[in-house]
């Protein structure tokens, strides 16, 4: 199949995911064959080794970057938040009190205690 001018190509042999070729299909994109390097946009499941990312071209767009492990994982994300929130209080502030269990349950039973002390009553988010 001869690729139109301005066709957007999409290669999409790394996902197990039925999802994103019915998405590609509905946007008009041009699936290329599984071993085509040049598309526009790449689609991976899982993590893209450096390489291949400092490989790509200035058109190409990749749906992975480099540590984006470091804002994907709930745990990795807090961790991130807090550091940022000791580095520049007032830029954080939208950012909400976040506890990682079981190592800072500590920490959250003390902040239930101070809660209570005040008689205040808080929502909280629990992720498994």
């Amino acid at each position: 199949k001869k690729k139109k001018k301005g066709t957007i190509t999409a290669n999409v042999a790394g996902t197990k995911f039925e999802i994103v070729r019915l998405v590609i299909d509905e946007m008009g994109f041009m699936k290329t064959p599984d071993e085509d390097e040049t598309s526009n946009l790449i689609w991976c499941d899982s993590a893209v080794q450096q390489e291949k990312i400092a490989e790509l071209q200035n058109y190409q767009r990749i749906n992975h970057f480099p540590g984006m492990g470091e804002i994907c994982r709930k745990d990795f994300l807090a961790r991130n938040m807090t550091k940022m929130i000791k580095s520049r209080p007032l830029d954080y502030t939208f950012v909400p009190r976040t506890w990682i269990f079981p190592a800072e349950y500590t920490q959250f039973q003390n902040y239930m205690k101070e809660l209570k002390k005040k008689r205040k009553q808080k929502t909280f988010i629990v992720k498994p």
